[in-house]
């Protein structure tokens, strides 16, 4: 696998929110910091895998206003059985598809999101508000049900959420 790394110069600002952009297309990366083109590598070893948000070394660090886009739509019980959890991490899925999802009455969906202490955000509708409120008291309330009508409510209420946890277990 081939690191993607960038100038040195091009470093995180202390107190100023900064626009990250990263596409994968093929077997290309490229990373942007405020528009620009900061780095970009091609790894043909890398066929599939997943986003994720990490703070390496800075403390209090946020994210927000994030949007991934795909081409491939992948169902809760197959993202979960093919990502390795940290249970001494906080996980957190968010769903937005307002459809009804059979994996939400999976047991071993149910197991894999206790045992790892996931947490499930769901953006829905009155069509799957009750099968989703169901599913959260399987997995002892970790998540919130969401209004897709306004997403961004929906994301501050989210962002809230995971603060007051966050606080919470430090």
């Amino acid at each position: 696998m081939t690191r993607l790394s960038c100038n040195p110069n091009n470093r995180w600002i202390r107190n100023r929110w900064q626009k990250y952009k990263f596409v994968a297309k093929g077997s290309t990366i490229s990373a942007y910091l405020d528009g620009n083109l900061i780095a970009q590598v091609t790894d043909t070893s890398i066929s599939s895998g997943t986003v994720g948000f990490v703070s390496y070394s800075q403390a209090y660090n946020y994210f927000r206003n994030i949007t991934i886009i795909t081409t491939r739509l992948r169902a809760l019980g197959e993202i979960i059985n093919n990502v390795e959890w940290d249970s001494a991490e906080h996980n957190v899925i968010i769903n937005v598809n307002n459809e009804q999802d059979s994996d939400l009455f999976e047991q071993d969906v149910i197991n894999i999101m206790n045992t790892n202490k996931i947490y499930y955000f769901a953006l829905g509708s009155e069509s799957n508000k009750q099968q989703i409120e169901q599913f959260l008291q399987n997995i002892n309330n970790r998540g919130k049900y969401l209004e897709s009508s306004d997403i961004e409510a929906s994301s501050i209420s989210i962002a809230e959420y995971l603060k007051n946890v966050l606080t919470i277990k430090k």
